[in-house]
């Protein structure tokens, strides 16, 4: 009996619709998590904007976390358009393969979303606060690259230059399904 039970289950592996299924479930739970994990991200810039003692500070952090809301919003759906994608794979005996490439795409494609949102929004906060909201942003952890500290007009599209390139970095990653 056991060894039919074995079977059975190297069967279901071998045409790979237990792959794909916990892929999918995977991919939903970890789109939920990131949009709590984003949603706290703009919380702590919303209070951060608030505790400040500029109100130009104020306004510049409501428009990044404005903007960061976006990237969100974006991510969530790019992590649903991409389990939809795994969803929809073909039994086949490799299906691992096809999951990994997607998975690449997914990777590339937040990280093109984020770097280019904060570009977008930390462009915006210096222009309005006047300082490089790098100690604001640290929150982001190691995967928020270090951007040399001006303000000022030049200073905001040296940041938005900056981060554009590095996401435009990330289409390595998207290249590879």
């Amino acid at each position: 009996m056991p060894k039919m039970l074995l079977y059975q289950a190297l069967d279901t592996l071998n045409n790979g619709r237990a792959v794909r299924n916990f892929s999918v479930i995977l991919l939903k739970t970890l789109g939920l998590i990131s949009t709590v994990g984003g949603l706290l991200f703009v919380l702590l810039v919303v209070k951060f904007g608030f505790q400040a003692t500029d109100p130009s500070a104020t306004l510049g952090g409501i428009v990044l976390a404005a903007v960061l809301l976006v990237a969100s919003a974006c991510n969530i759906q790019i992590y649903l358009y991409r389990a939809r994608k795994v969803a929809g794979l073909d039994d086949s005996d490799f299906t691992v393969i096809p999951i990994v490439s997607i998975l690449f795409r997914l990777f590339g494609e937040l990280y093109f979303t984020w770097a280019l949102s904060i570009g977008i929004g930390g462009c915006l906060f210096i222009w309005m606060a006047h300082f490089n909201p790098q100690n604001l942003l640290s929150g982001a952890g190691s995967f928020m690259p270090q951007v040399p500290m001006s303000d000022g007009f030049l200073g905001g599209i040296f940041f938005l230059v900056y981060l554009t390139r590095i996401s435009h970095q990330s289409r390595l990653l998207m290249r590879l399904e």
